[in-house]
């Protein structure tokens, strides 16, 4: 609310300044003159904005200051400059054009601000720091797909680890790996992390390039989400009800990214355990700073690989139970709000569900459409395979959240509410039902991976 108050100011007085020298019929060098002051105001006001609590340092911001700043030097060069040959009246045209440009220039700038929030996490409630570090796998074995330069597959991983300086001192935490979602990037769901690290949990992300919103490869290049990509989960997300879309078709295309990022998970699991084993970081983890080098040594340090929690949003809830099925190093997983596309596959005309139950604990989180799921089954009748995996596990549990939509389920409403509605956000308390959300898997994990706590009130 405190930006919009300052935009609008800001659009007031270009109006009144467009208007003011109108009526008085200024002439070039007193608009070039009125111009420069105004502008110098608008800066000055920008920059002690900046030390309100309203705004405080926060980047959504620097975008306005940074176009005050260069608005004031355009106006500063062009009076020392032209103020001289500046004779007779000031066009119409040109005085119109003028302000105009500067609302526009003003309305760009702010997008960051209107769009983005200044959340920087929530409040957790555990007795550790939390500390970050951050590295690029590189796997030998698999070729970049999506590039043509004969480069090897990188996997951004990102650590969340307590800040505890006992764990000098062999003090060990269970491992946690979260899988983001489709457009999902490596901090979608930062509070979960915090959340678990401060109560003694190593938290390892894996980004999937291509397949993220934006990753960096190890060139410091960002990496924005595949087009291709883009287009087939559109595809896909509307292929609902299409017949043109047979199961076939729509299995070809799930699998290929249940592939790729299977491969991804299996290769980031593998690495992070070597390196916990070995006490040291090998060719292939690629670290840019000494920082980093020596918190992931720490993280992995406290590590206990004998007890790992796998979690994901949506296609990286799959991904995490494809491990759970594939490999026999997994405790416990969480799926949160997504389809368990790995549990289906097509035959002929129709999809099948694996019908091995489920061999770890496994907790399926949510929102009240996609719950709606687990007793109405399929639009054609057929059992949904989320019912039909839980129904079938040797130990599953399932919540759903009134008022809830799929974004709920990340920290997008809280860093912006603007796109969150966007792509599907409910009417809840975004803040608390987060800070819900993170209690019932810290919950799940206490359990499951420190034997403490219980269960009551989840499922």
């Amino acid at each position: 609310m405190a930006f919009v108050i300052l935009l609008v100011l800001f659009v007031a007085a270009e109006v009144v300044f467009a208007v003011r020298a109108r009526k008085a019929q200024a002439t070039r060098a007193d608009w070039l003159r009125d111009r420069l002051v105004l502008r110098g105001i608008e800066l000055a006001v920008a920059l002690v904005a900046r030390l309100v609590p309203a705004f405080g340092e926060n980047w959504r911001f620097s975008l306005l200051v940074g176009m005050t700043g260069l608005l004031f030097v355009w106006a500063l060069v062009a009076y020392f400059v032209r103020r001289k040959k500046a004779t007779g009246p000031r066009k119409l045209g040109a005085a119109i054009a003028g302000p105009i440009f500067t609302l526009l220039a003003l309305t760009i700038a702010s997008v960051p601000a209107l769009v983005f929030t200044g959340y920087h996490g929530l409040p957790t409630s555990g007795p550790y720091q939390v500390a970050q570090a951050h590295a690029i796998l590189v796997d030998p074995s698999r070729l970049e797909e999506f590039e043509t330069d004969g480069s090897h597959r990188e996997v951004p991983a990102y650590f969340y680890y307590p800040d505890d300086a006992a764990s000098e001192g062999g003090h060990q935490y269970p491992l946690v790996v979260f899988d983001h979602g489709s457009f999902g990037y490596h901090e979608s769901n930062f509070s979960t992390y915090a959340e678990l690290a401060s109560n003694g949990y190593v938290v390892a992300v894996v980004e999937h390039p291509y397949y993220s919103l934006f990753s960096t490869d190890t060139a410091g290049q960002v990496i924005p989400v595949d087009m291709g990509f883009m287009d087939d989960v559109m595809a896909v997300s509307n292929a609902e009800g299409d017949t043109s879309v047979t199961d076939t078709q729509y299995a070809k295309v799930i699998s290929d990214w249940m592939t790729l990022r299977d491969a991804d998970m299996n290769f980031a699991l593998d690495t992070i355990e070597a390196a916990v084993d070995s006490g040291t970081l090998d060719d292939v983890w690629h670290v840019e700073s000494d920082a980093d080098r020596a918190g992931i040594l720490r993280a992995l340090g406290m590590t206990d690989t004998q007890k790992i929690g796998l979690m994901g949003h949506s296609i990286g809830g799959a991904v995490s139970m494809d491990m759970a099925r594939q490999r026999d190093d997994i405790d416990a997983v969480i799926d949160i709000d997504g389809t368990m596309l790995g549990e289906e596959k097509a035959e002929g005309d129709k999809f099948v569900y694996n019908s091995e139950p489920f061999p770890v604990p496994l907790l399926a989180l949510n929102n009240e459409v996609h719950g709606r799921g687990y007793t109405t089954g399929n639009a054609d009748g057929s059992e949904y395979v989320n019912q039909y995996v839980v129904e079938h596990a040797k130990d599953a549990r399932v919540m759903s959240f009134d008022g809830t939509e799929h974004m709920d389920f990340t920290d997008l409403p809280l860093l912006s509410p603007f796109l969150a509605d966007m792509l599907g956000s409910g009417d809840v308390d975004h803040e608390q039902f987060t800070t819900q959300l993170n209690g019932i898997v810290l919950q799940w994990f206490d359990y499951y991976l420190k034997g403490t706590g219980d269960l009551s009130g989840i499922g």
